[in-house]
């Protein structure tokens, strides 16, 4: 069976949610925003402020999220028979490790047309930033929360992380034990965290564990791309910890210039932070 707006007379729209910066909102995004007549949403509270944010009016909000989407299938389906009607997630697309695809099913059980309404997404804006080559990847959205079944998942991706780059979505309150699950379990894999991402503070952290995982900020939500192929070309070379106080005292004596600034110069030329070669040097300095 195929669905097309022609042959469906209801329809519901899909609207992927700015994921921070909200001069992403599209024309015709606001569009569909400004002429729906209810809003199916995760949190409501998002919702509102969004309704705020262009000043719209009579919109019913209808929570529908992992905790209710299958109790709530029956109300919403009557819904979006009778009234124009939108599913959004608080950022991102639905139905994308957010709820969804309950619903979606049972549209086309009920001969609803779903139409997307396009946006940003974690994902791709991740996935483009990281330098890696991405032909070929595989998405595991979020890790489990407790840590034996985390290590499980892991461990059962090892296979696939041979073979190609594995994303992940994280939480700010599990991101250092999950970055130090997939360290230990994949056997010190390449990294690409990014943090914030449009917004204001957005973070990109590129290297291995030990590199990374003392710079990373706890705030905002998180995206995970593991490699444990990387070219070595891509892959900073890991230098010893005298390679690296040869190369910062070279600088200092030659460029005259303070140890602060020997560690940036040194830390854009091999790709690791600047306050880790100062930190090593200081530590291990004769």
């Amino acid at each position: 069976m195929f669905f097309s707006l022609k042959n469906t007379k209801t329809k519901l729209q899909i609207l992927a949610t700015p994921i921070g910066n909200l001069e992403e909102i599209s024309d015709r995004f606001l569009t569909a925003l400004t002429n729906c007549e209810c809003i199916l949403c995760e949190d409501t509270r998002n919702a509102l402020k969004l309704i705020a944010k262009f000043n719209l009016k009579n919109k019913e909000l209808i929570s529908y999220q992992k905790f209710n989407e299958r109790k709530q299938l029956n109300l919403v389906i009557q819904k979006i028979k009778i009234k124009k009607t939108i599913l959004i997630s608080d950022a991102g697309y639905p139905c994308i490790s957010d709820p969804g695809y309950l619903l979606i099913n049972e549209c086309y059980k009920n001969n609803i047309f779903v139409e997307i309404i396009n946006g940003p997404s974690s994902l791709t804006h991740s996935l483009a930033v990281s330098g890696l080559n991405l032909d070929n990847f595989h998405f595991n959205g979020f890790l489990p929360s407790n840590k034996k079944q985390r290590i499980f998942k892991l461990k059962e991706l090892i296979p696939i992380n041979k073979k190609y780059p594995i994303v992940f979505f994280e939480s700010v309150h599990r991101i250092k034990e999950s970055l130090k699950d997939i360290f230990l379990v994949f056997n010190d894999p390449f990294f690409v965290v990014c943090r914030e991402l449009t917004k204001i503070n957005e973070t990109i952290y590129r290297g291995y564990y030990e590199e990374i995982i003392k710079e990373i900020t706890i705030k905002g939500e998180f995206v995970i791309i593991v490699d444990s192929h990387a070219k070595d070309e891509i892959k900073p070379k890991l230098l010893t910890n005298k390679e690296i106080i040869d190369m910062v005292k070279e600088v200092i004596d030659i460029e005259k210039i303070s140890l602060k600034n020997a560690c940036k110069i040194i830390g854009s030329k091999i790709k690791m932070s600047p306050s880790l070669i100062y930190n090593t040097y200081i530590k291990n300095k004769c």
